[in-house]
């Protein structure tokens, strides 16, 4: 289905995000990868899942009893479901609070003359997406579970859940300094518009200067929408929250706690 829609043209993401690599999925890369976020992981478990081919992804649950919900974490470019800056504190402080993680590899960038878009990795990310979430939900029926995604994975999950009815695969979204999409063809603005369930969008004072300028508007679209959706701008904090990992897992856990006691 997902090869049918355009979802994020040419110029969208290469202006946007102004990262000089182009959009080709290394697979080669995401074994490296694999191999040695298995050798050096510390908390949580490996395991494999099977989209478009398999690929790593690592659970987190410290109340197997009794959870709140579960948890989907998408990593922004070039990363990995264990980076240090941001995923991995997300991916281990969430699960002391109640909630069971999952951060998955999302394709890698690799250079390639040939491309000159990122539109097709985005596109390669939409299964992964769906897969996840299936596994979630097979695993911790009757629980709420949330999508949280940084900077262009949160671009592929709106991609995602915008085309689908998203009451149906997820209760709530968490877009953390999502990079604007404004063209003529398709919005990030537009793609929030569609969205029905609670969304909290979160952006650093000092994050990119394209994450700032799009609040406003993103802010103005997620208040007509739904009245449990959010936006909290972190103080002190940068593109990837370095030392404010705390206070982020925080204001989401707050946010969720929230939302999740509303009938």
């Amino acid at each position: 289905m997902f090869n049918k829609k355009k979802l994020f043209p040419v110029c969208c993401l290469l202006l946007i995000l102004a990262i000089p690599i182009a959009a080709a999925s290394d697979l080669t890369g995401e074994l490296k990868i694999a191999a040695s976020v298995k050798k050096h992981l510390i908390s949580g478990q490996a395991i494999t899942l099977n989209a478009d081919h398999q690929f790593l992804a690592i659970t987190d649950n410290q109340t197997p009893t009794a959870p709140k919900g579960s948890i989907l974490i998408l990593h922004g470019a070039q990363s990995n479901p264990n980076a240090p800056q941001l995923i991995r504190p997300l991916r281990t402080r969430l699960p002391t609070l109640g909630w069971i993680t999952l951060s998955i590899q999302l394709p890698i960038l690799s250079p390639d003359p040939s491309m000159d878009t990122y539109q097709p990795w985005i596109k390669k990310t939409l299964p992964r997406i769906e897969v996840a979430l299936n596994h979630l939900k097979m695993n911790n029926p009757d629980k709420p579970v949330i999508v949280i995604a940084h900077s262009l994975g949160a671009v592929s999950a709106l991609s995602y859940l915008s085309q689908l009815t998203a009451k149906s695969v997820c209760d709530a979204f968490v877009l953390i300094s999502m990079p604007p999409t404004e063209t003529k063809q398709t919005d990030s603005v537009s793609a929030l518009s569609k969205i029905d369930i609670p969304v909290l969008d979160i952006y650093a004072s000092q994050d990119w200067d394209n994450v700032k300028r799009s609040a406003s508007s993103r802010k103005l679209t997620l208040k007509k929408k739904n009245k449990l959706n959010r936006q909290i701008e972190i103080t002190g904090a940068n593109h990837f929250y370095n030392g404010l990992d705390d206070e982020l897992a925080l204001s989401i856990y707050g946010w969720l706690t929230y939302i999740t006691k509303k009938p």
